[in-house]
């Protein structure tokens, strides 16, 4: 039996009344979910002008907010330790403490965990050793809002922070000036270019392309090198060479 058209717009007017508020209740959603999307970024720093700096980047940023600041390197890093933000942003230059060997503390613990370090005064020696201690991104301040943001989403991405190109200017300062000179001293101008290459993570067998040498040259510099530092193996070495203590993970299991 056919409906009169009355009919038919009484059995529809149940789903016409319900359809405006089904759509207000996505649209309550979606505001919620993006603001939960948020990503936390937690800060080690204890100067007073890079905080100003810093803070207003995060407060004013619509994809990151401000999860805790520390003043205190060894209390900041046992909290993020036990509950990690999405990224960490730490100062190269705390007080009583090098912010590097931070970064390198905490990428021990946590592997995985998304660490820039900033400064207000760029060098090269601090960004490589900053770069290799575990970074994943580089900030100088001030900087612009966008280009702090940009940095944290290169991370969040996987960025990596060396092109060849610079890789190649990296390795010719290092073998030029070392960054720490009496380690570097005890080391041929060979053995110098090696290590260089080691520090970017390049293998035996890359190096030896790269500087136009036998694989078996290479190994055999690597093994003059690791006597010279007292060291057993490539990542001891680099360790060495740019001023960590390799025998660190006896330092941090508290952490953990």
């Amino acid at each position: 039996m056919k409906r009169s058209n009355a009919e038919t717009r009484t059995a529809s007017e149940p789903r016409r009344s319900r359809a405006p508020s089904a759509r207000f209740a996505t649209g309550a959603i979606g505001v919620l979910d993006r603001s939960a999307q948020r990503k936390t970024v937690s800060v080690i720093d204890g100067d007073s002008d890079s905080r100003h700096c810093i803070r207003a980047y995060l407060e004013n940023s619509r994809e990151f907010r401000l999860g805790q600041w520390y003043t205190n390197a060894e209390g900041g890093m046992k909290s993020i330790a036990s509950h990690p933000p999405a990224i960490v942003v730490i100062n190269t230059c705390l007080a009583g403490k090098d912010g590097i060997e931070c970064v390198h503390t905490l990428k021990r613990v946590l592997p995985g965990l998304n660490v820039i370090t900033f400064t207000a005064a760029p060098e090269l020696s601090s960004y490589i050793r900053s770069f290799q201690a575990g970074a994943d991104g580089c900030f100088v301040l001030p900087g612009t809002q966008e280009s702090f943001e940009q940095l944290l989403n290169d991370v969040l991405n996987g960025w990596k922070p060396f092109s060849r190109e610079i890789q190649k200017l990296i390795i010719e300062r290092l073998t030029q000036t070392s960054v720490l000179p009496d380690i570097a001293g005890n080391l041929t101008r060979s053995e110098q270019k090696v290590i260089s290459h080691m520090i970017l993570g390049l293998s035996d067998k890359e190096i030896a392309t790269l500087t136009g040498t036998a694989t078996t040259t290479v190994h055999a510099i690597a093994s003059h090198i690791y006597k010279k530092l007292n060291v057993h193996n490539r990542r001891e070495a680099v360790s060495a060479y740019l001023g960590f203590d390799h025998a660190a993970p006896s330092r941090i299991r508290h952490l953990t």
